[in-house]
């Protein structure tokens, strides 16, 4: 933002400083509608994403799994999938297997 912000103040074409103006305007009037419920440094502070690429691109494993030559997947399987596509990079992955009840019970 700083950045942002010292190129706004070095453009000398009035035109090119309003246009930046506008756009730089309605960033701030999002975020601060919102301060309360991102948290940005909190999140980074704790090793949590802030964007959505990784959501993306989780999304992206899933459908690709999903869709694998010769899989078979059935409504009740996609869940459990997505879960797990889900946690697979996150600091969930732990807490996932030890809450998570395992479908097939331990034979004795």
């Amino acid at each position: 933002m700083c950045t942002w912000v010292g190129e706004l103040l070095s453009v000398t074409d009035e035109g090119e400083r309003e246009r930046r103006r506008a756009i730089s305007d309605r960033a701030v009037g999002y975020f601060s509608k919102h301060v309360g419920r991102l948290n940005y440094a909190e999140r980074l502070g704790a090793g949590r994403a802030i964007g959505s690429g990784a959501v993306e691109g989780q999304a992206k494993t899933l459908g690709l799994r999903l869709k694998s030559r010769g899989a078979r997947w059935t409504l009740s399987n996609v869940g459990p999938m997505a879960g797990l596509v889900c946690v697979r990079h996150s600091p969930q992955w732990n807490s996932y297997w030890t809450q998570t009840p395992s479908p097939h019970p331990q034979r004795i």
